[in-house]
């Protein structure tokens, strides 16, 4: 089994489906993504990760969180493992 540290160090792609709602507040999503799943320094994203938008469809949009960007070497976008995540409202929100 992977170290945890090791498991940070795996380049993969992160995608996040949120609400068109909360477009505007995607670099907010972002770095609470990364501070809850223990990168040490969240605001630091900008240098290690590649962090993108997919256009809005059906009131919905994507981030692509690319993780540890210059560590890929030659593999294709294919080839990384990926993560989905779904952003949901809080429970008792009216927004």
């Amino acid at each position: 089994m992977a170290s945890e540290s090791n498991a940070k160090d795996t380049p993969r792609r992160i995608i996040i489906r949120a609400h068109e709602h909360w477009h505007n507040d995607y670099q907010q999503i972002v770095q609470n993504w990364l501070q809850r799943h223990g990168y040490a320094d969240p605001t630091g994203w900008t240098r290690r990760h590649y962090v993108h938008l997919l256009g809005v469809n059906d009131g919905r949009f994507h981030i692509v969180i690319d993780i540890n960007k210059s560590s890929w070497g030659n593999e294709s976008v294919q080839e990384l493992p990926y993560e989905l995540y779904r952003l949901r409202k809080p429970i008792g929100s009216t927004g």
